[in-house]
């Protein structure tokens, strides 16, 4: 969490990836729909 409030305080964000769980691929692609969000300023 220290990490977490480090990063926005210096107007970054965390990005959080998850791939392990039961399907890898959706996972895969749910994350990358929300690194496209983020970096269209919609997240």
């Amino acid at each position: 969490r220290r990490d977490k409030t480090a990063i926005e305080a210096a107007g970054s964000k965390l990005l959080v990836l998850g791939i392990d769980g039961a399907d890898p691929l959706a996972e895969l692609q749910g994350d990358i729909q929300g690194i496209i969000g983020v970096l269209a300023g919609k997240e």
